[in-house]
């Protein structure tokens, strides 16, 4: 029989008897028990610290065993983990002495060193006993760069957004303000590899996109293999100049208006959404048509409701409208945005082919099929597809509860009431390219069932469910949908374009311009651009009655 896995930590607080909580941990630990997986627990509490702590750079860990006399120090960061030799604190009081020396040192060093980002920050407050910004339980203020147009101070009020994991992003949203004006002020861990998120809004708004969040400032700190492992961690090598090159990650800041909600909030109401949405799809049509960014990472959480609107003015991307026609184009009131460009890609980039990228990028249950297993590079109808997908979550989410959770149908089976889009979160690739490919594409009662899961108040997005649908995989002259590949000539090798192959028959393959055969990208984004500006109208002119 096996003696349960044992946890210690490491924590600054009050002293009082109660247990730690995450974000009073400074570092964790595991102690190995026969069968037991100390490493990946280790690592879970590791990820607990990050989300509870929006400060952390990197967290301390340790792994003891009553295996054996050893211990292990293990470091966790945003590019993964690092750790020492393994001590027999049994072997030689050399050894010992380390043990003791680097666990007595701990509460003592100085934030950086533990694994606090406090650069940006004003820490001032803190008491010397105890200088690590821990939690989120105040409002921070945070320095800004001389190299901006606002210094001085900035104010962040309120926390969020947390992405969770360890290898990743680690992405934290404040609401904030600066100098009296909102704004939203986004922490994450660039990839070295990516160009940084600011140099594609400062292009957007060289080409004036509209529909997109606003950049107010942007500020570079800390990099993983220089200040987080304090450029000493690994023997230099080929293999490990490689993996460090393509691995290490920057902190940046960002700071942008408006700030809003994202359209996946449980409070706001289907015409709020309905208006959000519309402003995220004009804006991704704008970025991609006039900025000549493809964004690459559609969700609820990268589209914003914003109360207050912006006035956005365009020659032929917001299509007819009730409002006005000016100078310039016609004009019109958005209430919201898109935002997080950290996945978006330049077109004809040096790096990228012309109108795509290879690489799979994205959130996973709304990341297009042909991206997600079959390799394909990267267009325009992805996002739209990706669109679609955002729309069905939004509508389906938060679940209402059922009265009779046991009483089950066929539906059930496809599409579960109690979460009816959980195959696409947790089945693997090939899985849930299936489930879509027969239930949304293929089967038209099957995508109907879905229809039927919307959560009250959304019943009039299934018309756009329907048409979007359509959009994307209607097979003219029929009433079918089907998934096409893409290629740029026929078997001839030939060049192809219009409804005909080369050959005279239909063409049965996608250019790679096209949504639909012979339906061109701009041809495309108006078909979903009308129907989704005809539900906005619709449930604003339902909300003006009820307001009379």
């Amino acid at each position: 029989m096996s003696t349960p896995a044992a946890t210690f930590d490491v924590s600054v607080g009050s002293g009082s008897a109660k247990p730690p909580k995450w974000n009073s941990i400074l570092v964790v630990g595991e102690h190995q028990s026969k069968g037991s997986k100390p490493f990946s627990q280790l690592a879970r509490y590791a990820e607990q610290v990050f989300i509870a702590q929006p400060f952390r750079t990197a967290v301390l860990g340790i792994l003891t065993s009553n295996i054996s006399p050893q211990l292990t120090f293990w470091r966790f960061d945003r590019a993964g983990a690092i750790g020492s030799m393994e001590l027999d604190y049994q072997s030689t009081t050399r050894q010992l002495g380390t043990i003791v020396r680097c666990l007595y040192a701990i509460p003592f060093l100085p934030p950086e060193a533990v694994g606090f980002h406090v650069s940006s920050i004003i820490t001032n407050h803190l008491p010397p006993e105890n200088p690590f910004p821990l939690n989120d339980s105040l409002p921070w203020k945070m320095r800004m760069s001389p190299s901006t147009l606002y210094e001085g101070e900035a104010l962040m009020n309120r926390l969020i957004f947390v992405a969770s994991g360890i290898v990743t992003r680690g992405t934290r949203v404040w609401l904030g303000t600066l100098g009296g004006t909102p704004v939203a002020i986004k922490y994450s861990w660039r990839s070295s590899t990516r160009p940084p998120e600011a140099s594609l809004y400062k292009l957007a708004a060289s080409h004036h996109v509209i529909g997109l969040a606003t950049l107010v400032a942007y500020d570079t700190y800390e990099d993983i293999v220089t200040n987080v492992r304090f450029d000493h961690c690994l023997a230099s090598s080929p293999l490990v100049d490689r993996h460090i090159k393509t691995h290490n990650r920057h902190l940046t800041r960002l700071v942008l208006t408006p700030p809003g909600s994202a359209i996946s909030d449980k409070n706001l109401s289907p015409s709020q959404v309905a208006k959000g949405l519309f402003a995220g799809l004009v804006g991704h049509a704008s970025l991609y048509f006039d900025g000549g960014i493809l964004h690459r990472d559609l969700s609820p959480q990268n589209i914003i409701y914003t109360s207050k609107p912006q006035v956005a003015v365009h020659q032929w991307i917001l299509g007819g409208t009730r409002e006005a026609d000016v100078v310039g184009g016609t004009m019109m009131h958005l209430y919201g945005a898109l935002i997080d460009l950290d996945y978006a890609v330049e077109l004809g980039s040096t790096d990228r082919q012309a109108s795509g990228a290879a690489d799979r990028t994205g959130t996973y249950p709304f990341i297009a099929m042909g991206v997600l297993g079959k390799g394909e590079i990267h267009r325009y109808r992805h996002d739209l597809e990706s669109f679609l997908y955002v729309l069905l979550w939004v509508c389906c989410y938060p679940v209402t509860p059922d009265p009779n959770p046991k009483q089950r149908d066929i539906v059930d089976d496809i599409w579960p009431r109690s979460h009816p889009l959980k195959t696409w979160i947790f089945a693997d690739e090939q899985i849930v390219i299936t489930h879509k490919v027969t239930n949304i594409v293929s089967d038209e009662r099957r995508f109907e069932e879905l229809l039927g899961r919307f959560r009250v108040g959304f019943e009039r997005f299934k018309a756009v469910a329907r048409r979007w649908r359509r959009t994307l995989w209607g097979l003219e002259g029929t009433p079918l949908c089907v998934v096409l590949p893409e290629r740029e000539r026929d078997m001839g090798g030939e060049d192809t374009g219009g409804m005909e192959s080369a050959s005279g028959g239909k063409r049965y393959w996608l250019l790679h311009d096209e949504v639909r055969v012979g339906v061109v990208n701009r041809e495309a984004f108006g078909e979903v651009r009308d129907a989704l500006r005809e539900l906005v109208e619709a449930l604003a002119l339902g909300e003006g009655e009820l307001q009379n």
